[in-house]
């Protein structure tokens, strides 16, 4: 065994999947947007493909399928603003910030409301499994209470608020 391969630590390697795993999203989205093919059909595709994965949390519910939500969110590198379940009521609501990263929309041409159509997979998943699906791009008002219409500059100037509660 070659004694000059370099070690990474668990903390590095996850930080780099989370860039990759970002990347490869925006990078499928761009490239169909440069082909000028709906981001909607890859989205459609992709939900439907992993659709029988989510059949083991139908018993679950909206709490567990929003924790798998929220899980897909943080491996993307987004962080967890809130996250609220009602299990009396079935329903639950998560916020999330810091994706996509300014960064990266850039890198591959595409602005957030673009990238932001990668949360409609989520829907896909949620109607295979009997629930209902809604996510929200949100706007962060500056200091003055106005919304901020400079985005998406900076990943601070929005939200996605995603909902999931029981058909």
């Amino acid at each position: 065994m070659p004694t000059n391969v370099p070690k990474f630590g668990l903390e590095q390697v996850a930080h780099q999947s989370e860039i990759n795993a970002a990347a490869t999203i925006l990078a499928t989205l761009a490239f169909l947007k440069a082909r000028q093919i709906a981001g909607s059909e890859w989205v459609s595709f992709v939900g439907a493909t992993f659709a029988a994965s989510w059949q083991s949390i139908r018993a679950a519910g909206p709490p567990k399928a929003l924790e798998l939500i929220a899980l897909d969110m943080v491996s993307i590198g987004a962080s967890i603003v809130t996250f609220t379940v009602d299990a009396e009521n079935s329903q639950g609501e998560a916020v999330f910030e810091n994706w996509p990263d300014p960064a990266l929309l850039a890198a591959f041409g595409l602005s957030v409301l673009e990238a932001f159509e990668f949360m409609q997979i989520f829907a896909h998943l949620a109607k295979h499994i009997g629930l209902g699906y809604s996510a929200e791009l949100e706007l962060k008002e500056n200091e003055v209470g106005v919304p901020d219409t400079t985005w998406p500059t900076e990943s601070e100037r929005w939200q996605i608020k995603v909902k999931v509660w029981q058909e």
